[in-house]
């Protein structure tokens, strides 16, 4: 019965440490992710590190680091698909990346980046409605300039 004991304390410690490890090595390659411009990727090993960091009981140095890290370098993950996209003209998609940076923002308590990012979506229904005005399709020019607003 003790060495039942013995092996399930050895095997809790185990998979704590594995998922610890795990943690900041996700965040690690996050990071590659981002400075490579796999936005995408890296959001969703962001996410993963944010989810693992509620799941550690007692996270160490480098578990909070990777944490603070992983919800600054959302937000701005998605702030640069919402630029790319922009860039394109595709402002719906835009609008749509940095409304998503604006409420990973929100939930993180950064009022700075997620107001950043609220007037990004502004710009977004600015320049589509400008485009619609400039062709001559006020009706649509209204409506989405209304949504701007």
């Amino acid at each position: 019965m003790k060495k039942l004991f013995l092996t399930l304390v050895a095997l809790m410690g185990a998979t704590t440490l594995f998922a610890q490890t795990d943690m900041v090595a996700s965040f690690q390659q996050a990071m590659a992710n981002a400075k490579a411009k796999n936005y995408v990727e890296a959001i969703e090993q962001f996410q993963a590190v944010i989810d693992a960091y509620y799941e550690v009981e007692e996270p160490d140095a480098n578990q909070e680091k990777a944490f603070a890290g992983a919800k600054k370098f959302i937000v701005t993950c998605y702030h640069y698909l919402g630029g790319a996209a922009y860039n394109a003209k595709n402002y719906d998609e835009a609008a749509e990346y940095f409304a998503q940076a604006a409420d990973q923002a929100e939930l993180f308590d950064n009022v700075a980046d997620m107001t950043k990012n609220r007037q990004f979506v502004g710009k977004c229904f600015e320049a589509k409605g400008a485009e619609a005005f400039n062709t001559g399709d006020y009706a649509t020019a209204i409506e989405v300039f209304s949504k701007g607003y």
